[in-house]
């Protein structure tokens, strides 16, 4: 079954795209509206023609995503001819925290999937603990690293040697001494 001017909570963010696979059923859609409302209350709304899934018509911003080469019917049967799922895509405020998505009020406007895209980095930021040392002869030094990502780079100062870039321990023979 459809749903009609369904609000759908999205995952909380800010992401630049919001990308869409849906189509019309019995008949284009021209003119549907889908409106993004952020977590201050604010909205973009979007206004989006789909075309029936078996006659595309090509409406700005959209693209044909998925060839079928036919459709089930409610009375098990199959209809074989060639019918479409269309790609659409919007785009979002950055700067705003994306909260939910309205859906058009139409029974025949048929949204199959929605993913968010280009989230902003939450990542957090790389820590080394302590940041500065100083080795004399036969002396090592632990390090606690945090967020550092698969592939850690160590930079050495002054540059003699070779450091393990996976280790966190650091002797003083890294360092010629």
């Amino acid at each position: 079954d459809t749903v009609v001017k369904k609000t759908i909570t999205l995952p909380s963010g800010q992401y630049t795209t919001l990308a869409m696979l849906a189509t019309g059923v019995n008949g284009n859609r021209p003119s549907q509206t889908f409106t993004v409302t952020y977590s201050d209350g604010t909205t973009s709304v979007f206004t989006q023609g789909l075309s029936d899934w078996h006659t595309p018509q090509n409406y700005a911003g959209e693209g044909q995503a998925v060839l079928m080469a036919y459709r089930d019917v409610a009375d098990a049967t199959r209809i074989t001819n060639t019918y479409y799922l269309y790609g659409y895509s919007f785009t979002l405020n950055l700067a705003k925290t994306v909260s939910s998505i309205t859906l058009p009020n139409s029974s025949n406007a048929v949204v199959i999937a929605i993913t968010l895209v280009g989230a902003a980095s939450t990542a957090t930021a790389p820590s080394v603990s302590p940041t500065s040392i100083t080795l004399g002869a036969s002396q090592s030094q632990l390090f606690s690293a945090s967020n550092l990502g698969t592939n850690p780079n160590w930079t050495v100062s002054p540059a003699v040697g070779t450091v393990d870039r996976k280790s966190t321990r650091l002797n003083s023979s890294h360092l010629g001494i």
